[in-house]
């Protein structure tokens, strides 16, 4: 398997996540970042005019990347994880899919929450990118290698 982990964090959470999903399965590593990076009066969902309430508020928004992968074609799997907002993906996974072509590669999700829900997320991302071969994959609650290493295992890889 020829793995990228391709992840969205705003904490260390997400990222500690990825790491140590590169680590298990021997992938290359990719941040996403917006642009303009989030600030903590960005990520107030208690405020409705905060960045984040109104993303989620407008599922067509779409957050400009700081840079895309590259050399995306030399993988034939991405992991793909992000910090559940409102029970599903930050817009910003959905610039990260519009702007690279993932056709024909396994897409695996991966998720922190406090709420250890990600079903919500694969749903509307499986909604709008129908053709993408994606995996529900898992939502963590705690950052944990055996867990994680479990979480590998069991794909099957």
């Amino acid at each position: 398997m020829n793995a990228l982990v391709v992840y969205f964090s705003v904490t260390e959470t997400t990222e500690n996540l990825a790491k140590i999903i590169a680590s298990n399965v021997n992938g290359d590593l990719f941040k996403i970042e917006a642009k303009d990076p989030y600030s903590d009066d960005d990520l107030n969902w208690h405020v409705e005019t905060s960045r984040a309430s109104k993303e989620n508020n407008d599922l067509s928004i779409r957050p400009a990347l700081l840079k895309k992968a590259t050399n995306i074609d030399a993988y034939d799997t991405i992991f793909l994880g992000f910090p559940v907002w409102w029970y599903r993906a930050p817009n910003i996974i959905n610039s990260f899919l519009d702007e690279h072509d993932l056709t024909g590669k396994k897409v695996i999700l991966f998720a922190t929450s406090r709420a250890g829900i990600i079903y919500s997320s694969y749903q509307v991302l499986k909604q709008f990118y129908p053709a993408l071969s994606l995996n529900e994959g898992k939502c963590f609650t705690e950052v944990n290698e055996d867990i994680v290493k479990n979480w590998i295992n069991s794909l099957g890889l």
